[in-house]
């Protein structure tokens, strides 16, 4: 038998972070977010608590153990763009019972049926730069921080419970461990002879004074992408302050006109996900420790975030910061680079990738189902 209660204190909120672990302790694949950052995301110090409503459950046997958590989330600003009304369900974790998953469900359905919501989306989360989808291929391979990664099972629940699909994605593992690729390189040239683009990491000092000029080229790149809204200064702030400790200058690669004028960005970190999956949630110090090495030297290397103005999109541009990335990443001994999750119908920014020796090593899926 099997009870669900509503998350309302600190120590609730800290039991459903934690339950996520409990329940898949045995993947070895499955990386944990950092505590700290999940109950500063799910709380109220979240600035996009503001236009997002949240309610949060989780599940408890007979005998008192957590088998099962769901979050819900109304997106406003979501909601206004595309002038719909509907919910998403988060952090979905449960074990492989069908009664602990039809009840996560259902409790989040009625809740959001009450608020009026038509359908019921998710695996998502707040925005496009939080946990979303479901994975569905690739399920051997080690994530990166920036990626969610659940057990098969779970889409097969989300199947039998009636959802549909909605939205994939796409990730890519680039091999550089070779020349650059011709096509890339010829790329490079072209658009060098004709625009005069500066493409160059910036420096540490740099870091804090173009932190408004990526995120307002974010916003113009990714809005015409599903599932995206125009991000506020106070959530420009939050997600600078999250990474900020762990970025430096030659992290960020930026593209630039000859008159200074900011068109392209690339942000990448040496790989964590060894460092993240050792520390479970928790970083003790001998992960702090094998964290500032990991982040010095690896073979491994993340790309967390993208952008182009609209007006340079297809342009040779991604080109342009990419060659620069790889110039980057071989100082430190990378031999890989992950890409985080893409749109699969985004091919303006998956097709680079193919101009590279690649795998097409992941792919992840929202599923939607109507709230009657």
């Amino acid at each position: 038998m099997y009870t669900i209660n509503e998350v309302k204190t600190n120590d609730d909120l800290l039991r459903f972070i934690r339950c996520e672990g409990e329940i898949w302790r045995d993947d070895r694949t499955h990386i944990l977010q950092l505590e700290s950052e999940e109950f500063e995301l799910l709380s109220d110090s979240n600035p996009m608590h503001r236009f997002c409503e949240v309610k949060l459950w989780t599940v408890q046997d007979a005998h008192g153990h957590t088998v099962g958590r769901i979050g819900t989330i109304i997106n406003e600003l979501i909601n206004k763009k595309y002038g719909t009304r509907s919910g998403r369900f988060t952090r979905i974790a449960f074990i492989d019972d069908k009664e602990v998953s039809a009840l996560l469900i259902n409790t989040a359905k009625d809740w959001l049926r009450e608020r009026g919501c038509e359908t019921m989306d998710g695996p998502l989360g707040f925005c496009n730069l939080d946990r979303q989808g479901a994975l569905t291929f690739g399920f051997d391979r080690v994530p990166c921080i920036a990626s969610d990664h659940t057990p098969a099972y779970v889409v097969e629940h989300l199947t039998a419970l009636g959802f549909s699909p909605l939205q994939e994605w796409e990730e890519y593992r680039l091999d550089i461990r070779s020349k650059m690729p011709m096509t890339v390189n010829y790329i490079c040239e072209n658009i060098n002879s004709k625009h005069h683009i500066i493409c160059r990491t910036l420096r540490d000092d740099e870091i804090n004074s173009y932190v408004y000029k990526v995120f307002d080229i974010f916003n113009s790149s990714f809005t015409h992408l599903w599932g995206t809204f125009e991000f506020s200064d106070d959530v420009k702030d939050y997600y600078f302050s999250t990474y900020k400790t762990m970025l430096r200058g030659q992290n960020v690669v930026i593209a630039e006109t000859e008159d200074g004028q900011l068109i392209g960005f690339t942000i990448w970190l040496p790989s964590l996900s060894n460092v993240m999956h050792r520390a479970k949630g928790r970083l003790s110090i001998i992960d702090k420790m094998n964290l500032f090495i990991q982040l010095r030297y690896n073979s491994v290397v993340d790309l967390l975030l993208s952008g182009i103005v609209p007006e340079w999109q297809g342009r040779g541009v991604a080109a342009l910061l990419i060659a620069e990335v790889w110039r980057q990443v071989r100082k430190i001994g990378a031999r890989y680079v992950e890409t985080t999750a893409m749109l699969a119908n985004n091919k303006t920014a998956t097709q680079i990738w193919r101009l590279f020796p690649h795998e097409q090593h992941k792919r992840k899926m929202a599923y939607q189902i109507q709230i009657e």
